[in-house]
């Protein structure tokens, strides 16, 4: 069959299966983005902002310090005031005994109790002050957190809302992807089951070298296998295809009258089976191109800013 198969409708038949697996393989690198994005879209993005000290706590610690002065203070009026009970009482009692304790301890509060005394109740004089200052702002703080958090709440309910959105868009397109490539691959499978190319070299690496090979040349199908390393061409035409696959779909849609004259090219051929079958194949891929767009298409437009 290789050798009997007209040359052109040969061509015809290959540059329609390489227009085929061309849009499995735009409408997979579509549907991994979309994935990928879904992905992203699906784990939140917005960060809350950061919780402060609670008000509560610091209060806390305001009673606390001023309890603490309150009690120095007191202590150091009733040292105060035992001190001075002890000076004035001390001028009426004639023993000599008490006299001389009475004078220690006297020196002794004025010495090392009163000083330290005072010394304590400025400390913690200065330890209040410093928890009130801290207590206004983290009261302030406090105020700041509760405007952004309302901030966070806005944007994130407005986020959430959007990706909902956006995700009700996402798999709408992925399920047209999947439409379009499980349609597409039954077409291949169709075109493929009339074994004019061999299992091998049904791929879209595999059909992209074989329109080349003849397209540019004279040889023969036959020849261009014969020559072919399978292996070899998928990793010199994997960079090529990337490159060229969407400006060949693109090329095909704004040329549906290449499909006509190739129509009435098979059509001019024996009433053969596999040119009615031929025939078909390139009817069904003119009725894709003749879309305004493809899934993948529009997953490229879904993408743009």
């Amino acid at each position: 069959m290789l050798e009997e198969l007209d040359r052109e409708v040969l061509l015809i038949y290959l540059n329609n299966i390489r227009t085929l697996e061309t849009i499995v393989y735009e409408s997979c690198e579509k549907q991994e983005k979309l994935n990928e994005r879904l992905a992203r879209v699906q784990v939140f993005q917005l960060e809350p902002p950061n919780t402060p000290i609670s008000i509560e706590s610091v209060e806390y610690s305001v009673r606390d310090s001023k309890k603490r002065l309150i009690a120095c203070i007191i202590g150091l009026l009733v040292f105060v005031f035992i001190w001075i009970c002890m000076g004035m009482g001390n001028k009426s009692w004639n023993d000599s005994s008490l006299d001389s304790m009475f004078k220690g301890l006297f020196v002794f509060g004025v010495i090392i109790c009163f000083p330290l005394g005072l010394f304590v109740s400025i400390y913690q004089f200065k330890e209040f002050k410093d928890s009130k200052s801290i207590l206004e702002e983290t009261k302030i703080e406090n105020e700041k957190y509760n405007y952004e958090l309302n901030r966070y709440e806005l944007a994130k309910s407005e986020k959430l809302k959007k990706n909902e959105e956006l995700i009700i868009n996402i798999k709408m397109l992925n399920d047209e992807l999947n439409t379009e490539i499980l349609s597409t691959r039954n077409e291949l499978d169709e075109a493929y089951k009339l074994n004019i190319i061999p299992l091998p070299f049904r791929n879209i690496e595999g059909i992209y070298y074989l329109f080349d090979y003849l397209s540019t040349s004279k040889e023969t199908l036959s020849n261009a296998l014969l020559h072919a390393n399978i292996d070899s061409i998928k990793q010199k035409l994997k960079e090529v295809i990337k490159i060229q696959s969407d400006i060949l779909l693109v090329q095909a849609q704004n040329n549906i009258i290449m499909y006509e004259q190739n129509q009435q090219i098979i059509d001019s051929m024996q009433n053969i089976e596999v040119y009615s079958k031929i025939s078909a194949i390139n009817s069904n891929v003119a009725l894709k191109m003749q879309k305004k767009q493809l899934a993948y298409q529009k997953v490229e437009f879904f993408f743009k800013p």
